[in-house]
């Protein structure tokens, strides 16, 4: 299934305008984009006050997009029973970012029903959560099957959580603000023409401070522009798991025709 998945993270009112140029960019080459919004207060601007932001995901999502739950406040809170390790290594991937990494099952259960009672209060009914950084502890996974969304996913997986299946899908992601954000930009278009010539899922995400690097910019467009002169289709996250039931299922059916079954 050549499938492409593009993921606009950290959508909120703060990083509005970022985002609305973003989608100027991949709407002009009809790609089909998930929207990642922060649904609670995060860097001093609540999304549920802004309304500007309500009427432009709705545009969004007539335009056949997605609008996928992010979290709540976006930020990792320290514990005191946090060990030094399990810190490090949550913000050397998320940078701080990593809400959702050392929840229990009652935190991570707060913050999912604020952010889709958030969201539905304003029309929205997201099928799937991505942490933060793709980072999550158990319990939030549990939480997610519980609640009854469709999907998550994490740096090498998406999770289907009706049927409980992981397809490999390698998320293709930047690091900008770094000192190797250059090498890795490079990397990136490597690790993409790998995974394409291999014919797999191929997942590109993009995050607001990738716009500002022409370096970052330039790559993540490049994988989207080679992906689809190589075939690939754009899909949203949901698309893209209804597509694999729909393919699972067909598989399933000739087994059965053919007595295989």
């Amino acid at each position: 299934m050549k499938s492409l998945i593009v993921s606009l993270h950290d959508v909120g009112p703060s990083t509005a305008e970022v985002s609305r140029r973003w989608m100027d960019e991949l709407e002009s080459r009809d790609v089909a984009v998930s929207l990642l919004v922060v649904a609670g207060r995060w860097n001093g601007m609540n999304f549920s006050e802004d309304s500007h932001m309500h009427e432009w995901l709705h545009t969004c999502v007539n335009h056949g997009h997605e609008v996928v739950l992010h979290g709540w406040t976006h930020t990792f809170e320290q514990k005191k029973a946090d060990s030094s390790k399990s810190s490090v290594f949550g913000s050397f991937f998320a940078r701080g970012c990593q809400e959702f990494f050392n929840l229990n099952t009652d935190e991570a259960a707060e913050r999912l029903h604020l952010g889709l009672h958030t969201l539905g209060v304003v029309g929205f009914t997201p099928s799937g959560f991505i942490a933060p950084g793709w980072l999550m502890s158990k319990e939030v996974r549990y939480e997610l099957h519980e609640i009854g969304l469709d999907y998550t996913n994490n740096h090498l997986f998406v999770t289907d959580l009706v049927r409980r299946q992981e397809i490999f899908a390698p998320v293709v992601c930047q690091r900008p603000e770094s000192k190797w954000s250059g090498l890795i930009a490079k990397a990136t278009v490597v690790l993409a023409r790998v995974l394409m010539f291999a014919r797999l899922p191929l997942r590109v995400a993009i995050h607001p401070k990738d716009l500002a690097d022409t370096r970052l910019r330039s790559a993540i467009l490049h994988i989207i522009d080679l992906a689809i002169t190589k075939g690939y289709t754009t899909r949203t996250y949901e698309q893209f798991i209804d597509q694999s039931r729909v393919s699972q299922q067909a598989v399933h059916e000739v087994r059965q025709l053919g007595g295989i079954a």
